[in-house]
């Protein structure tokens, strides 16, 4: 399997700049993995296929919906915080029509308040694969809230199997530096004061350490 991400938009320069800031999911220089500080559920799962296949390291595992479109695979954070990039591991080869084609990333401040970020369309993918959670090349997603949603599989299949996924935000430097938008506008004035923490490895580990 291969890293990649074909599908992303390159229309104009702004969009060039986010691509540049989608990297290989084992290069972690600009990027922190916060997966692990959100409660993780899903829209459906099979029997024997489920949530724990998702959040495996091992890629001979996988989650697999089961029901009607869309697909959905939900994270939410205790608090606030910063999204650079969103990581699935698809698998077309091994998958055929499970595997997702139109994918949706949405974020916001509470289910009911979902914004939609980014779409991307996967071609028969086979391995990593990536959406982008810059709202331009300075401005990270900020939100509690986090959705992917799988409108439609290759071929026109039902279910979907993902093998993987990861949820990153900007390395505290990057953060710093970054102008912060949040996913909402719809918020009230008053608690747009409320700034997020940037996540740091030892948030990471001793979320993990909690479990």
């Amino acid at each position: 399997m291969t890293d990649r991400n074909e599908n992303m938009e390159t229309d104009g320069d702004a969009n060039a700049s986010e691509l540049d800031l989608v990297s290989d999911v084992s290069d972690m220089t600009r990027k922190v993995n916060i997966g692990s500080l959100a409660i993780w559920s899903t829209s459906s799962s099979k029997a024997g296929s489920d949530l724990e296949g998702l959040m495996s390291e091992d890629i001979e595992t996988f989650w697999q919906s089961e029901g009607a479109l869309p697909h959905t695979i939900m994270l939410r954070f205790p608090r606030p915080v910063l999204v650079c990039q969103v990581s699935l591991l698809l698998s077309h080869p091994l998958d055929d029509s499970f595997t997702p084609e139109i994918v949706m990333l949405r974020a916001g401040f509470s289910v009911h308040g979902l914004e939609d970020l980014r779409e991307e369309v996967f071609q028969y993918p086979d391995g990593w694969v990536h959406l982008s959670a810059w709202i331009d090349p300075q401005t990270p997603v900020q939100c509690t809230v986090l959705q992917i949603c799988i409108h439609s599989n290759h071929n026109n299949g039902l279910d979907s199997h993902v093998r993987g996924l990861k949820v990153f935000g900007p390395r505290p430097s990057i953060a710093t530096a970054a102008h912060v938008v949040r996913a909402s506008t719809s918020v009230s004035a008053a608690s747009n004061s409320r700034q997020p923490l940037p996540v740091t490895d030892e948030d990471v580990r001793r979320s993990m350490m909690l479990r």
